[in-house]
């Protein structure tokens, strides 16, 4: 959605699209956030609470300041707005192939509970 969304949102006129997009991406947010954290509960072992909680945090908090320093340096460079928001694409490309590595959910549970 993001990608389809950046190459067609060109000007104002197709300013209309804008709120079918945006309740897409509502959507997508509002299932993705409550699931990641979720899923990294579910797979945290036993003990290390705290420890993994603490890395979260700091992966969250220093990794998301990129894709906007990105941005913005697209932004002031004169790229068009379209390709700065389809660069975004590429840290869930990235974000997918680390996925594609991780093992079946069964064995992850289990590595997590053993």
């Amino acid at each position: 959605i993001n990608f389809a969304t950046f190459l067609t949102l060109t000007g104002p006129e197709v300013g209309y699209l804008v709120w079918p997009y945006s309740a897409i991406w509502g959507f997508m947010l509002g299932w993705y956030l409550p699931t990641e954290m979720h899923i990294y509960s579910a797979l945290m072992p036993k003990g290390q609470e705290a420890e993994l909680s603490g890395f979260y945090l700091y992966c969250t908090q220093i990794l998301t300041w990129l894709p906007p320093l990105i941005f913005t340096i697209m932004n002031e460079g004169g790229i068009s707005l379209n390709w700065g928001g389809v660069h975004l694409n590429i840290y869930f490309f990235l974000a997918l192939v680390f996925y594609q590595l991780l093992p079946p959910w069964d064995k992850c549970l289990d590595a997590a509970n053993a």
